[in-house]
């Protein structure tokens, strides 16, 4: 049998995760398919009120646009998450893209926010333009000159530097400035009203104490929760659109990884054994210039099955190694293993810990037919083809005579997953199976 290729099927994004101080993993606020768990409240419009789709999710990120605004008319928006939080750690990846939006003012060019100890959306007023809040400043550069990011402004708020209150808007970081369209990652410490950090990249570019209700910069609040002095120690978090488009939450297959964005890691890993890899998208995913035949499937949110189908339908010989791009650590003895056990059959997918793993398999180009009937009944899962086809499903014993420690089906969904690859990755020699 000859082998030529290999399927990556491309994942989700990472954002919006949230550590708190009683756990040590993250809580991922976001699941880089839909807004649940999230609420909207733009100016002007009723709680929950998603006017003209500005909130939505595309390419596994939280994406913000204004095509249906025209002129912006001040329409400030903020999506709450559904739980207040008190002592945490928020980590966001971001970008700006596009042109801003028709009519926004001059200082909202790129740059959004992340709002945290505010109130729950529903105490908003129908034009309040801001909540009562702690405002994470998100800014861009503007292709020439200084511009930081993770400023601190104070809607309704006041803050203590160094045992003195401040009660100016606005408070700039000692953050570098992002020109273009990078992503960049945004972290916040908060401990109650303890001490709020501000982190960019990983350095700490800002820290204040005290966050306390107080100051001016809103309007069209209830009198009512505007009680001057009283310290923030717990609140809501939120994230803004304030007339520039941004993308919160950077795809997995573009994250960093061994110098390079992650799909191109695992792209060239697999091209060392497959002289074929072919790479299924969705309709508009974005990706860097990659040594491999890029296929896109026909619409969006079609899980795996729907990227196996476009690679099958790619792909050349008789059988094909699928994977998913979130593995980091492929090991290519295991894979060749793999496919050398495909005669006599027509899936091998090896268990790990009580789990098939079906991205992490080998499929013979005839299952094309079963896999499209799956995807037209809306059976999105790869391991309902099982039961239909000669499947041999390889005992973890035989997985570990080729990857003793399971690292080949290490995936990342989550920021605390991404971080321990990144450790596990210093650690392994250049080139090794590991």
């Amino acid at each position: 049998m000859a082998w030529r290729c290999a399927i990556l099927a491309l994942g989700a994004a990472l954002v919006a995760g949230a550590q708190t101080a009683d756990d040590e993993n993250w809580i991922q606020l976001f699941n880089g398919k839909d807004l649940a768990g999230w609420t909207p409240k733009i100016r002007g419009y009723a709680v929950g009120e998603n006017f003209g789709n500005t909130f939505r999710v595309r390419d596994g990120a939280m994406q913000v646009g204004y095509e249906a605004y025209g002129p912006f008319n001040e329409r400030f928006g903020h999506i709450f998450y559904e739980r207040p939080f008190s002592h945490y750690i928020l980590g966001v990846e971001y970008r700006f893209v596009g042109e801003q939006s028709e009519d926004g003012p001059g200082w909202a060019v790129r740059n959004s926010g992340i709002m945290v100890h505010s109130p729950p959306p529903e105490t908003m007023g129908l034009d309040q333009n801001f909540p009562i809040s702690i405002e994470i400043q998100l800014l861009g550069g503007t292709g020439e000159g200084e511009r930081t990011t993770m400023n601190l402004c104070t809607p309704g708020t006041n803050v203590v530097f160094d045992g003195k209150l401040v009660t100016k808007h606005c408070t700039k970081s000692t953050s570098k400035t992002y020109h273009g369209e990078q992503w960049v990652r945004a972290e916040v410490m908060v401990l109650g009203s303890a001490v709020i950090r501000h982190i960019a990249e990983g350095e700490v570019v800002l820290e204040y104490e005290m966050p306390q209700i107080g100051g001016r910069n809103v309007e069209g609040h209830d009198p009512a929760y505007m009680e001057h002095g009283k310290l923030l120690e717990s609140g809501y978090i939120s994230l803004q659109s304030e007339s520039h488009p941004v993308r919160m939450g950077r795809p997995k297959a573009l994250l960093p990884f061994g110098g390079q964005p992650l799909i191109l890691h695992v792209v060239r890993r697999l091209r060392s054994l497959f002289p074929d890899v072919v790479v299924a998208a969705a309709p508009e995913q974005e990706l860097p210039d990659l040594p491999a035949t890029l296929v896109r499937d026909e619409a969006a949110h079609r899980g795996p099955v729907g990227g196996m189908c476009r690679g099958l339908r790619a792909c050349k010989g008789a059988g094909v190694f699928v994977a998913s791009c979130d593995l980091p650590f492929l090991n290519l003895s295991l894979a060749a293993h793999l496919a050398s056990r495909l005669p006599g059959h027509d899936v091998v997918a090896p268990y790990w810990e009580g789990r098939l793993q079906p991205l992490h398999a080998v499929y013979r180009r005839g299952v094309l037919p079963l896999l499209e009937q799956q995807l037209r009944c809306g059976e999105l899962r790869p391991v309902a083809l099982y039961d239909k086809v000669r499947a041999l499903k390889v005992d973890e014993a035989e997985v570990r005579a080729f990857d003793p420690e399971g690292l080949s089906f290490f995936n990342m969904n989550t920021p605390d997953d991404y971080a321990r690859a990144r450790a596990l990755w210093r650690k392994t020699p250049p080139g090794g199976e590991g």
